[in-house]
């Protein structure tokens, strides 16, 4: 099946979109609205210094993309 995004344009279409769904028509499905910077806040577990390595490496990285070959 095709998923489609829907903007909902009245109070009501929420409903309608659920009795849809009763029916077997349709599957609503809740979107994951939340940032990557939200989601994944926190996760690198790491000391300051390990930090500040991995951060450096970024900077190193990130400068040799601006480079023209």
């Amino acid at each position: 099946m095709e998923t489609v995004v829907v903007q909902l344009t009245d109070k009501n279409a929420y409903t309608r979109l659920l009795e849809l769904e009763t029916l077997h028509l349709i599957k609503v499905l809740k979107s994951n609205t939340r940032k990557p910077s939200e989601r994944f806040a926190g996760k690198l577990n790491i000391s300051e210094a390990e930090y500040q390595e991995f951060h450096q490496y970024l900077k190193d990285v990130r400068s040799e993309w601006d480079r023209d070959f």
